[in-house]
């Protein structure tokens, strides 16, 4: 398991400023539904590593409802209460055929 024994505390930073500023992902916005405790509170360690801008773009949620405010449900997953339908076989055959053709 996890313990302080086998955990560095300097491992999150070091891997945060090696992923931060070197991968072009824009993220406006992530929305965690119904995390655990144990997440959050993980998560309030490692956002401490964060850029401040990016720490203000994660939002905890507890409702599926609070996200309809800000997503159309047009976008959401049917699991979700949405209408879209996402196939993952599909989706990683195209990612696939991307690659190969460059």
């Amino acid at each position: 398991g996890v313990t302080k024994n086998n955990v560095h505390l300097g491992i999150p930073k070091l891997l945060m400023h090696a992923v931060i500023g070197h991968f072009p992902v824009r993220i406006s916005a992530a929305y965690v539904l119904n995390a655990p405790i144990f997440f959050r509170g993980i998560f309030s360690i490692v956002s401490l590593l964060m850029p401040a801008k990016l720490r203000k773009r994660f939002h905890f949620i507890n409702s599926i409802e609070e996200i309809y405010e800000v997503i159309d449900k047009d976008q959401l997953l049917e699991e979700h209460g949405g209408k879209r339908v996402h196939d993952s076989s599909e989706w990683v055959s195209l990612q696939m055929e991307r690659e190969k053709n460059g």
